[in-house]
């Protein structure tokens, strides 16, 4: 299994364990609470290492879906759903950049 397949399988699993956080379907995406790896540390008791839940978070929080997803002044959420702050002005540039650097990327391609 590559480290990949190993991200996405995490992901199913997170999304199994927290639907109200982690969201398959690309359009009901919605941005994770800052702190969330803590969180997850915490609700997991080691159960995971601190690189498998890191790959996994990059993977999710990468992907075009969830960039979008980052606006300025759109709610966070915690594991369980509830709202936990809001992407701030630097979080949706970045996110931005990001965004337009995985276009660019995928057009050289």
């Amino acid at each position: 299994m590559t480290d990949a397949d190993a991200a996405d399988r995490l992901i199913v699993h997170l999304a199994t364990m927290f639907p109200a956080a982690f969201i398959i379907d690309p359009a009901s995406v919605r941005p994770l609470r800052v702190g969330i790896f803590r969180d997850l540390r915490e609700a997991l008791c080691d159960t995971f290492t601190v690189m498998q839940l890191s790959a996994a978070l990059r993977k999710y929080t990468g992907s075009s879906a969830y960039l979008k997803k980052c606006k300025e002044g759109t709610p966070r959420v915690g594991l369980d759903g509830t709202p936990d702050g809001k992407v701030s002005v630097e979080h949706a540039r970045r996110a931005k950049a990001m965004r337009n650097w995985l276009e660019l990327s995928a057009l050289v391609r």
